[in-house]
């Protein structure tokens, strides 16, 4: 049987190093910044570059592979969209794995 909470635990230590933090028990954030497209018009964003926010939350459950839901806000002119990813590809974004 799959100890999922030692199995993430383990992909958090290497996801550090590409930038993951824990924002509280269940939750990570990845932030990377970019620089700004030459064709946002400026009402949308004046800076030069603008930051990328990532969240994974992990619902735990007794049985089975938590739940996960993947948070994206890849730029300050668009929302942020949430889709729920398996526990698989989760921890392959964690690995950097994925083009997520």
């Amino acid at each position: 049987m799959t100890d999922y909470r030692v199995t993430l635990r383990a992909a958090l230590e290497g996801a550090r190093e590409r930038g993951w933090k824990a924002i509280d028990g269940t939750t990570l954030r990845r932030i990377t910044v970019h620089d700004t497209p030459g064709n946002i018009p400026a009402e949308w964003w004046p800076e030069p570059t603008y930051e990328r926010l990532e969240f994974l939350s992990f619902v735990m459950r007794e049985r089975g592979a938590p739940k996960v839901v993947h948070g994206v806000a890849a730029h300050p002119w668009t929302g942020r969209t949430d889709h729920t990813i398996s526990f698989r590809k989760a921890l392959a974004i964690l690995k950097g794995e994925s083009d997520d």
